[in-house]
């Protein structure tokens, strides 16, 4: 079964532990956004397995790279990819390079206020709805 089974493991966000003053996982910065991803594909060759890849995967991209694997077609609705391109294919195919981000506010603006951006790999754009305030950074 080992052999015929593909695994996704992928953690959970991370905390800030006080880092940039803030706790938890709710902000738009590396410390939340960054997670950890391993794929254990049985139909990588196993000269291939134990690479790693730069390119920008989401939380949304599990669920079609799961339906992906197991020969059924992606749904319309669904806004992710499979990733199994990106690790199988000998030239990995053009892939995104930002993707967007949000999140609700949560009890009050004072607590957890709303946050959206756009997140690439050499800079973000931060965007505080309630506070009309915008943060670029680098």
């Amino acid at each position: 079964m080992y052999d015929n089974t593909l695994i996704l493991f992928i953690g959970d966000n991370g905390y800030f532990h006080a880092d940039r003053g803030l706790a938890d996982k709710w902000y738009p910065y590396e410390q939340a956004l960054r997670v950890p991803l391993i794929i254990r594909d049985p139909r990588l060759p196993a000269a291939r397995r134990g690479a790693t890849s730069e390119q920008l995967a989401l939380n949304i991209d599990g669920a079609p790279t799961v339906i992906a694997a197991a020969g059924l077609s992606l749904p319309d609705v669904m806004q992710g990819q499979s990733l199994s391109p990106l690790y199988l294919a000998d030239e990995p195919p053009a892939w995104r390079d930002e993707f967007f981000y949000e999140h609700p506010t949560i009890t009050s603006r004072d607590r957890i206020p709303a946050s959206q951006g756009v997140i690439r790999r050499d800079w973000k754009y931060v965007y505080w709805p309630e506070f009309e305030y915008e943060q670029p950074s680098i």
